[in-house]
């Protein structure tokens, strides 16, 4: 299978600016390429497949669940503060007196309340905020905990502030209001240490009031040098994860976005930068979440460089913490992009597998993991700044003359302003609308993992194929990968 990217021509420029260029079509089969800069109006994400026959028959005998949004536009543009500063982000969530709770934050400082603090009109947000560093005091407050940089421990915390918050304020508050309660648990650099810097962060709340609370929970990694590097980035994607949450429903939306305001990076060991790694939601607007399509928004859009699925009991495949999952086990990983799935990728496991038993000195039997390579599914880091991303959407929400959330043929034919010759532009038309008639406007901006979107469609077929092995999968974009054949222990 082969991929066509719209993009543009590349001209020399100015630093940090975007030029306006006519499209072309790019075509690439098997590495990733460096664009650039993408004009504003490239359909940076949206790719057609050769072999789109096959996968269409796959899609109609499969059956997974999917929360298809067939106007996120329409909510993303509601998002004025995307791209903004987290002061921004802060004083509008400020503004809203009827969104109200607290902040419990344990390691790297008090970030997130300390941007909601200093951003003006906290009082019509911070009920209080909390910092119980010393884990006795940390155990008064939330009871007794084995680790402390945990989930358990989080949503030790994240339950107990919620509940005061409920018991002490709902009666003066009003049944209008919606309370939350934020909360971090974080290991982070520490003196004359070489641990791995990791935590968790979550948030509970009500999407409307007198809803059943909702949580969010997301795992992290730092790979910043210091402390103070460290909190900030904790006090951008917490501020990032209260805006989204209060402003949106779509949990892939949430997802896409929790990064805004922080570099991006394929760089080996993170890139001094935050990944999250993790990340679950629960509650009523998140009835049909599928965390394997979750997962590709952590790929594709680089907010993680590996990702762990891990099939249950009755075959469904769901997030897992690599810290844990990887804890002590000699692991197997054999990478591939799985186009298709053979016999061969079961049996070099297995001959791999029955080569490290024969060497013994191994405690646990080996772990095998298929590492999903998805890079074709990807595009270049400059493609996926929020500004950038942002502008693309208002210029292909500007062409969706009828507001109907779909592009003509005639509308395409005006985005792409002639750039591309009459034939070039049915052809791609055709394959970016699966030969109907229209383009969902969602699925151009890459923000929809429907049956109308390309690259999630490709992903889930690919998934499902190889999830009949039933093995651990480690999905990762081809840069971020390490040797074949590696021992944790």
């Amino acid at each position: 299978m082969e991929l066509a990217f719209v993009a543009p021509r590349l001209v020399s420029a100015p630093v940090g600016t975007v030029p306006s260029l006519p499209w072309r079509r790019v075509t690439k089969a098997d590495s990733q390429i460096e664009l650039g800069s993408a004009t504003l109006a490239t359909a940076a994400t949206a790719c057609a497949l050769s072999a789109k026959a096959n996968r269409r028959w796959l899609r109609k005998s499969r059956r997974h669940s999917v929360r298809v949004r067939r106007c996120a536009v329409e909510e993303l543009r509601k998002m004025v503060h995307l791209g903004g500063t987290p002061a921004e982000k802060a004083l509008a969530v400020n503004l809203d007196d009827k969104f109200y709770g607290s902040f419990a934050e344990i390691g790297a400082g008090q970030e997130v309340s300390r941007t909601f603090l200093q951003a003006g009109a906290a009082a019509g947000t911070v009920a209080r905020s909390i910092s119980a560093y010393d884990m006795k005091m940390s155990d008064v407050n939330y009871g007794q905990a084995k680790r402390y940089v945990t989930r358990e421990r989080l949503e030790q915390m994240l339950n107990t502030e919620y509940d005061l918050v409920e018991k002490t304020l709902r009666k003066q508050r009003g049944d209008d209001a919606c309370f939350f309660a934020f909360a971090t648990t974080v290991a982070a650099k520490a003196y004359n240490s070489d641990r791995e810097c990791e935590g968790w962060v979550g948030l509970t709340y009500q999407s409307k009031p007198g809803e059943e609370r909702s949580t969010v929970i997301l795992h992290i990694r730092m790979s910043q040098p210091t402390a103070q590097l460290q909190g900030e980035a904790i006090g951008v994607l917490g501020t990032n994860l209260i805006y989204l949450c209060k402003g949106l429903s779509d949990p892939y939306l949430i997802t896409s976005f929790l990064l805004d305001g922080m570099a991006l990076s394929d760089e080996p060991g993170g890139g001094g930068r935050i990944e999250v790694d993790y990340v679950d939601f629960k509650g009523p607007p998140f009835q049909s979440v599928d965390p394997r399509l979750l997962a590709f928004r952590l790929i594709q859009l680089r907010i993680a460089n590996g990702v762990i699925l891990q099939p249950d009991s009755n075959g469904n495949y769901k997030m897992a913490v690599p810290n844990n999952f990887l804890y002590k086990c000699p692991v197997i990983v054999e990478r591939s992009r799985f186009k298709p799935v053979t016999f061969m990728h079961t049996e070099v496991l297995e001959a791999t597998e029955r080569k490290l038993r024969s060497e013994g000195g191994e405690d646990k039997p080996p772990l095998s993991v298929m590492n999903l390579q998805i890079d074709d599914l990807t595009v270049p880091v400059s493609w996926q700044e929020t500004k950038v991303r942002l502008d693309r959407m208002k210029e292909i929400y500007a062409a969706d003359t009828y507001r109907d959330g779909k592009l003509s043929m005639e509308e395409f034919t005006a985005l792409v302003d002639g750039s591309l010759s009459q034939e070039e532009t049915r052809s791609i038309f055709n394959e970016l609308s699966m030969g109907g008639d229209s383009i969902s406007v969602d699925a151009l901006m890459n923000i929809t993992n429907g049956d109308d979107s390309v690259l999630a469609s490709d992903f889930i077929d690919r998934m499902e194929l190889l999830q009949e092995l039933n093995y651990p999968i480690l999905l990762s974009n081809i840069k971020r990968t390490g040797t074949c054949y590696l021992r944790l222990v």
